[in-house]
């Protein structure tokens, strides 16, 4: 009589539940470790971004405080004129659509039809340090007012801010006859670390004075005099 005798079987023929179960934990295994690293690369993505995002944002706060603190230095001057401090200087002022020279090169006068002197800032190269510095004047260049020091690693501008001043002629109604008016363009750099061409962020700010410069050096203040208008512009983005 034929005998039929079994081997036993080994490995994952013995035990294929449990060859099936390891491989299917082995996937699980590996799929958990690819979205893990996934979810890590995203993670680091959007950390990037972020620090990107606060470093423009702190970026464009230095620059607008510096361009604000340009406009107060531009008003400064105009108080200085107004309490009959460098009478004549502000007493004359360039034709129209012209500017004038020297130590008054950041003193225009505005005419219809032609572009505004500040009108380079708004371009997208107007943030180039050689083009700014070539209009307007520093600040503190008239008034002395100086720029704490900071350190390098600090957040401050490395750039210092300018602003120009325009005669708009007379002041409307209801201000007192011989009242003037102005306007201040302030320009601020944000901080630029390596870049000393072009700086990362810039703002112009703009207000407008009103005050009536004496007649004769000496003369009191006049109440009138201050600040009527304020308001950032928009320049376009540097390519």
């Amino acid at each position: 009589m034929l005998t039929l005798r079994s081997r036993p079987l080994t490995g994952c023929g013995q035990r294929a539940r449990g060859c099936a179960h390891g491989a299917a934990t082995l996937m699980s295994v590996v799929g958990l470790l690819a979205i893990a690293a996934g979810a890590a690369a995203s993670a680091l993505s959007l950390l990037q971004q972020g620090y990107r995002s606060v470093g423009l944002q702190l970026d464009r706060e230095v620059a607008f405080r510096a361009a604000e603190a340009a406009l107060l230095d531009g008003q400064a001057e105009l108080l200085a004129l107004a309490s009959g401090k460098n009478h004549e200087a502000g007493r004359q002022w360039p034709a129209p659509g012209a500017c004038g020279a020297g130590a008054r090169r950041h003193h225009c006068t505005p005419a219809p039809g032609r572009p505004a002197a500040w009108a380079p800032w708004m371009t997208p190269t107007g943030g180039t340090v050689a083009l700014a510095a070539g209009i307007g004047t520093a600040f503190g260049a008239v008034t002395g007012a100086v720029v704490p020091t900071i350190a390098p690693d600090m957040g401050g501008p490395l750039v210092p801010p300018r602003y120009l001043i325009e005669h708009l002629g007379d002041a409307p109604a209801p201000y007192p006859a011989g009242a003037q008016r102005y306007r201040i363009t302030a320009l601020g750099f944000g901080r630029s670390p390596g870049r000393t061409v072009a700086p990362v962020a810039r703002v112009v700010l703009q207000s407008e004075w009103i005050g009536s410069i004496p007649q004769a050096p000496g003369a009191t203040l006049d109440r009138t005099s201050r600040r009527i208008a304020w308001r950032e512009l928009i320049p376009e983005p540097a390519p």
